[in-house]
């Protein structure tokens, strides 16, 4: 978060804040709370962001802690005394609501920091959050809860003790992150132990207020506002850029590890075909000297035809020419037979 360029922005609030709540009370403590709540429900978002693109439990802790408190803070705002929206509701009721909220917020934190790297902690610690909202708006709804201002009088001791031992809970949070989440803290430029500190002052500034319209009170709620802020723009802002680079650094991963499959199939593929192919030309190659052998046994099975019909036919020839020559003395041994007996005779 870059301080420099929010303190112009917090100066204008804070003077727009201070004119407000001196000219219309109700309609400060209205827009700071429900300012409160929307970044409430952005925390809470993230936690959801956090669940469907790259999984922090640490983030979805904090996110379930902030909606819980988002709920509560909603009936806190409607029920303040002046609203009317609650009839019979004293100013004891939004303190007590007050109360119940930071109870979440001292007790959220911590156990977040200590378990959410527990298996099944997101599970457990979401349900006990909701039981505690409801649980804790029916308390105070059916008079159970302890009281926390009692008109004319102030504050009691319950809600002043309460205030410190949730700071306490809330710095030993600060401590534990500076020394267990060292590099997480100096990413998001300790936006996260700076808003618990801005929480932390506002509860303690809660604790000297007698009049709910009085100074302290306007001053607790600008300082949780406060809080809020930094913790919206150091934080959530922050911790979802991370997120979403986180994301897609894992998607360039796996494009990058989806590509090397593509390119180790391709080489083995490429492989098996030319292996194919060496075979294939092995195979042609064969049959070719195959083909070359026959054709040469061929030429010389005709070759050896020919020579043998040329041989039967010169002996076919000679035993002729013999032959003849033989018929040939036979005639002339008769005629020279003929010729002897017709002198004799």
């Amino acid at each position: 978060m870059h301080w420099k360029r929010h303190l112009p922005v917090l100066a204008v609030l804070t003077a727009l804040l201070w004119y407000g709540a001196t000219r219309n009370y109700l309609l400060f403590h209205a827009v700071v709370e429900f300012a409160n709540i929307t970044i409430y429900l952005f925390a809470a978002f993230l936690g959801v962001f956090a669940s469907r693109m790259t999984p922090d439990p640490f983030l979805h802790g904090v996110s379930v802690v902030y909606f819980a408190m988002s709920l509560v803070t909603v009936v806190h705002t409607l029920a303040f005394e002046g609203m009317g929206v609650f009839p019979g509701w004293t100013a004891n009721h939004p303190t007590q609501l007050w109360m119940l909220m930071r109870f979440i917020h001292g007790l959220g934190i911590p156990l977040t920091l200590l378990f959410s790297n527990r298996p099944g902690f997101v599970r457990v610690f979401t349900a006990g959050a909701v039981l505690s909202v409801f649980g804790g708006i029916l308390l105070i709804a059916a008079g159970l809860f302890p009281d926390c201002f009692i008109p004319g009088e102030g504050l009691t001791f319950f809600k002043v003790a309460g205030e410190y031992a949730v700071a306490l809970m809330l710095v030993l949070s600060i401590l534990y992150s500076l020394v267990f989440r060292r590099e997480e803290a100096r990413r998001y430029g300790y936006s996260f132990e700076i808003s618990l500190a801005c929480f932390i002052a506002s509860g303690m500034v809660f604790t000297l207020y007698t009049d709910v319209y009085g100074f302290f009170n306007m001053l607790g709620h600008m300082l949780h506002g406060y809080g809020a802020y930094v913790l919206l723009f150091g934080f959530v802002v922050d911790s979802a850029q991370t997120l979403m680079d986180r994301h897609f650094h894992d998607l360039n991963e796996q494009i990058r590890a989806m590509n090397r499959e593509l390119e180790d199939r391709v080489a083995q593929r490429t492989r098996e075909l030319e292996e194919a192919n060496a075979r294939l030309a092995a195979d042609i190659a064969r049959r070719k000297a195959v083909e070359e052998h026959l054709r040469k046994a061929k030429e010389e099975a005709e070759e050896g035809n020919r020579a043998k019909s040329a041989f039967l036919a010169t002996m076919s020839q000679r035993k002729a020419s013999r032959s003849e020559r033989s018929s040939e003395g036979t005639r002339s041994a008769l005629r020279s037979t003929a010729s002897s007996v017709w002198r004799r005779s």
